[in-house]
């Protein structure tokens, strides 16, 4: 069965109460494509043994691009807020409820993160206070618990992700920023950024379409003042949310690949990686570009691939069933999964040698049981409930079908 988070609304209002709009589609392996993404950064950030690697020096090598999963993750970004947008406004709702959703989704669910994050040290040294007996506090020279260290202005800057936009020279990337606590928060301050230009649109009701091409431009005239430019806007990365956006108004309007394309769709999405492969080494802008291609060609056999859930082969039902929950839970994952490692690598040492494989497959898979139990309980609540009072009065007046969210998740992991 579909979840309703990934309806796709189209971008004009219903005329007729309680008509199915015509452009309304579904894409139901958003969610898989999610989960990939979350996946792949974390075997980026993952150290895997030296049996591993020589075991498996391809598999390793792609992992050593997973950071493509953040600019996969804009580009979904992109795609979902440009749905949200279309939701919101067939709904007939203004600006406050699109970011009371927005920062009910996003926020409460990163609070909780920065609670695990600073935890799992301490809990770390509880561990090992139990087998050693011995309690060592920790270092705040180490760039990790850099936050031992932070007063109230960098408190404040963390949990509204303004840090973001702290001076800082020198530094030759945004992550940098938020090494001192959880590098990947750096994604959440460009998403929130994104979602600021998306309630602009609604706000002002202008279009959508036109806003978007608006600061495409401008992003680009920045990127040609600008190419190194570390100052935490949004603009370098607008291009990826770009794609997004065009990926989702071409959906939108029925443009589907196997219609206009023939067989070919089939090829492309088979040489969809190589393809991705190959825009990387020419640019990640072009990656952006490519991505949002394939996307659009997955998108055909999206009803194909949502019917795996209803598969007769075990194996093939089980395989559908955990991509899904893997990309439901894939803002979980990507927020902790950077620190909890750790303390599944202390958890596994206990079982197999470090320098093995089944230890590396035990670390990976006692993290997302971390990740899963982070997601029950600080993201999913959220998830399920994130309209606003004042939405909830004028949803009594509309159908069923009309009070579906068309997009209720984060991508960045932020995203990002």
């Amino acid at each position: 069965m579909v979840s309703e988070r990934n309806k796709i609304e189209p971008m004009t209002l219903v005329k007729q109460p309680g008509a199915i709009p015509s452009g309304a589609h579904h894409f139901a392996t958003l969610d898989w494509v999610r989960g990939f993404a979350a996946l792949w950064v974390f075997a980026f950030h993952y150290s895997f043994s030296t049996r591993f690697v020589e075991t498996f020096p391809r598999l390793h090598e792609f992992f050593q691009l997973g950071h493509l999963g953040v600019p996969i993750f804009f580009v979904v970004s992109g795609f979902c807020i440009a749905s949200a947008v279309a939701g919101t406004r067939r709904r007939g709702s203004g600006v406050r409820d699109f970011a009371w959703r927005r920062f009910r989704r996003i926020y409460p669910t990163f609070w909780f993160s920065i609670g695990v994050v600073i935890s799992i040290p301490l809990v770390m040294e509880m561990l090992s206070f139990f087998k050693s007996g011995e309690f060592a506090s920790l270092d705040p020279e180490v760039t990790s618990n850099g936050w031992l260290s932070y007063g109230v202005v960098d408190w404040l800057g963390l949990v509204t992700l303004t840090k973001v936009f702290s001076p800082d020279e020198g530094i030759r990337a945004l992550h940098v920023k938020f090494n001192t606590i959880n590098a990947v928060y750096w994604t959440l301050a460009i998403e929130v950024q994104f979602y600021m230009v998306a309630a602009i649109a609604v706000f002002k009701r202008v279009s959508f379409p036109w806003l978007i091409v608006l600061v495409t431009c401008v992003s680009g005239i920045f990127l040609n003042q600008f190419p190194h430019d570390r100052s935490g806007l949004f603009l370098p990365y607008w291009p990826m949310f770009a794609a997004g956006t065009l990926l989702y108004f071409v959906v939108d309007r029925g443009w589907d690949a196997t219609r206009m394309m023939g067989r070919w769709p089939r090829l492309v999405l088979l040489c969809g990686l190589p393809l991705l492969m190959f825009a990387l080494n020419q640019h990640s802008f072009l990656f952006c570009g490519v991505c949002a291609v394939w996307l659009w060609v997955l998108k055909s056999f999206d009803a194909r691939l949502g019917s795996l859930q209803g598969a007769t082969s075990l194996p093939i039902r089980a395989m559908a069933f955990m991509m899904g929950l893997l990309g439901a839970m894939s803002y979980s994952v990507y927020l902790i999964h950077q620190r909890v490692q750790y303390l599944s690598a202390q958890i596994a040492w206990q079982v197999f040698a470090p320098e093995s494989i089944a230890f590396d497959l035990l670390v990976i898979l006692i993290t997302l049981l971390f990740c899963f139990g982070f997601y029950l309980v600080a993201e999913r609540p959220f998830v399920r409930s994130s309209r606003s009072p004042l939405a909830n009065k004028r949803a009594n007046g509309l159908s069923e079908r009309e009070q579906v969210d068309p997009l209720n998740t984060p991508v960045v992991p932020a995203a990002n």
